[in-house]
């Protein structure tokens, strides 16, 4: 089952709220991301292609679910001692990957 997100990914969001969120909202978007990306590393699941477009936004109501998408740069890392392991190889969107 695929969710809907009829408010579009977070670029869009921002973009439609005149590029400025209100701070209790980008603390609950925040939080809300931080939990993905905490139960994807749980499962030894690095995105490694986190960014605005890549966040869908399911309301477009304070309080709306937020969804991470786009796995296709996914990698199933091993982990040690509870922690993923480090990747070598050099993925993800231009401008958007660490240095």
């Amino acid at each position: 089952m695929t969710d809907l997100a009829p408010a579009g990914d977070l670029f869009s969001y921002c973009q439609a709220q005149g590029g400025n969120l209100q701070e209790l909202e980008t603390r609950v978007i925040t939080k809300q991301i931080t939990l993905a990306l905490q139960y994807i590393h749980s499962e030894g699941i690095a995105h490694r292609d986190i960014k605005l477009e890549n966040v869908l936004v399911t309301s477009a109501d304070f309080g709306g679910r937020i969804v991470l998408s786009d796995f296709g740069f996914a990698k199933h890392a091993a982990t040690v001692n509870g922690r993923m392991g480090r990747m070598l190889s050099k993925v993800g969107t231009e401008g958007w990957t660490a240095p």
